[in-house]
């Protein structure tokens, strides 16, 4: 059974692309290879968890706790955008959705974990699509002139990157901007801060990035299944036993060069 899906499908999608079921191969691989490990939390951290997703569900009806944690949930899927080229993403781990202080506590076999991520990966691979380094010093989120937290400067680049049209001033924005022309005066700096790949945004271009980051996670996890080594993505994150640190961040690292030609950075 193919370990892949396409939600919302638009009419005309047609057959599955060969590259997709190429790759699905390595999904179903890996559905078989994880089943000899198990991924888990210590008992303190699960009743700690079961702890936060109480008093996180504001209508008390603990809703919270059928979010899917649960430690056999461990078979992944892809899932692509009403098109082929949109998506790809793997799903269905629980501890995908899992709070990061939570997956930090994670044990495979009972040993400690490590979890790396590409650092900047989606403005570093619009860069790099478009035949330009990434300068060493260079911050995509760091937009002269504004003095932005970095998560807040995060989600406005992924604003812009996801969006199909002009992004505005959010209720949850004025917490960091003091009103519409001063978040309009931060967008417009930051496009500018980017100008190089500015034309990519507010057109959609995040899911067609998702499709391309979904392939480099295939070929990291494909890299850690031929040694051996127990690895649970989280989209552009890798979940691995401390031992095996270093190991994953050359996989990562030389699986982002072999793709995209250009160096990258893990943290």
């Amino acid at each position: 059974m193919p370990a892949y899906a396409i939600s919302k499908t638009a009419d005309g999608v047609g057959d599955t692309p060969e590259a997709v079921v190429a790759l699905d191969a390595v999904v179903r691989r890996y559905n078989e290879f994880t089943q000899q490990f198990r991924l888990t939390l210590p008992d303190n951290a699960w009743a700690a968890l079961e702890a936060s997703m109480i008093a996180a569900d504001k209508t008390g009806k603990t809703t919270y706790l059928h979010k899917g944690y649960d430690d056999r949930r461990i078979f992944l899927i892809r899932l692509f955008a009403e098109t082929w080229e949109r998506g790809g993403r793997l799903y269905g781990g629980y501890w995908q959705g899992m709070p990061k202080a939570f997956r930090a506590q994670l044990l495979i076999g009972g040993q400690p974990t490590v979890e790396l991520d590409y650092s900047r990966l989606h403005p570093r691979m619009l860069y790099n699509r478009e035949g330009m380094a990434f300068g060493a010093d260079f911050d995509p989120y760091t937009v002269p002139g504004f003095d932005v937290p970095t998560e807040v400067a995060k989600e406005t680049f992924n604003r812009l990157l996801n969006s199909d049209r002009k992004i505005v001033c959010r209720k949850e924005d004025k917490a960091h901007f003091s009103d519409k022309h001063a978040f309009n005066a931060y967008r417009d700096a930051m496009i500018e801060h980017l100008q190089p790949v500015a034309h990519k945004f507010q057109n959609d271009e995040g899911a067609q990035l998702q499709k391309v980051d979904s392939e480099l996670a295939l070929n990291v996890i494909a890299g850690c299944m031929d040694e051996g080594i127990a690895v649970y993505p989280v989209h552009d994150s890798f979940i691995v036993t401390k031992d095996n640190e270093e190991r994953l961040r050359n996989i990562m690292l030389e699986e982002y060069e072999y793709m995209m030609i250009y160096e990258c950075k893990v943290k």
